[in-house]
């Protein structure tokens, strides 16, 4: 059995999602985000994905790192 990961960088910290989790990779896209107003601060807004609204977060805000 074998297990394969994408490795993460954030801050300092390393990531490691199963790839067998994954079902896409998409490059983010500001234009593409709408703000919500009254969203807590860690949250930059909405976009659609496959037609269905998700949230989208920024993991340096969210986990209190600095951008390197």
């Amino acid at each position: 059995n074998e297990v394969e990961f994408l490795r993460i960088g954030v801050g300092t910290g390393r990531f490691g999602i199963n790839v067998a989790k994954i079902c896409q990779i998409l490059t983010y896209n500001a234009a593409a985000v709408a703000a919500i107003p009254g969203a807590p601060y860690e949250c930059i807004g909405t976009t659609y994905f496959r037609d269905k609204p998700i949230m989208v977060y920024d993991l340096h805000r969210l986990l209190k790192t600095e951008p390197v």
